[in-house]
């Protein structure tokens, strides 16, 4: 958990300034009009320029140490999944790209992939005690 907010975290900071320098609004209006290939190759470099690899590489050693039983996933779970979650939806161009090139990330798409599934699960249960308080009584 140090490591997560202590380094991670203050580095997830840093890549979105840049990103928000490289990609600004005018850059992204530039971009929307270019083929979806060439835009998403100008997005992977963009991510990779920004430092989004050293993330990926960071949030892979912590889910190694989750996937070993050598952390307690209960525990990180709930500061973490949101933030890593959507670093993975936001940056997936790049890491499938990694990915295609060998570079498997497996403890991250495994922990991300769970994650996912207890996200939704989270959501269902909430519909769920929502719905049951809605119930009129007999």
């Amino acid at each position: 958990m140090h490591k997560f907010a202590n380094d991670i975290i203050p580095e997830i900071d840093k890549f979105s300034e840049k990103i928000r320098e490289e990609l600004t609004e005018e850059m992204k209006e530039k971009i929307r009009s270019i083929p979806d290939d060439k835009r998403t190759e100008i997005l992977i470099n963009v991510y990779a320029k920004c430092g989004a690899i050293t993330i990926f590489n960071k949030l892979e050693q912590i889910c190694v140490y989750i996937e070993a039983d050598l952390a307690d996933e209960s525990l990180l779970y709930t500061p973490m999944h949101g933030l890593i979650c959507e670093f993975i939806d936001e940056y997936e161009v790049l890491l499938k790209r990694l990915k295609q090139k060998n570079v498997p990330y497996r403890n991250l798409t495994a922990v991300v992939r769970k994650w996912k599934v207890n996200e939704k699960n989270d959501e269902i249960d909430k519909k769920i005690r929502q719905l049951e308080k809605s119930r009129p009584e007999l």
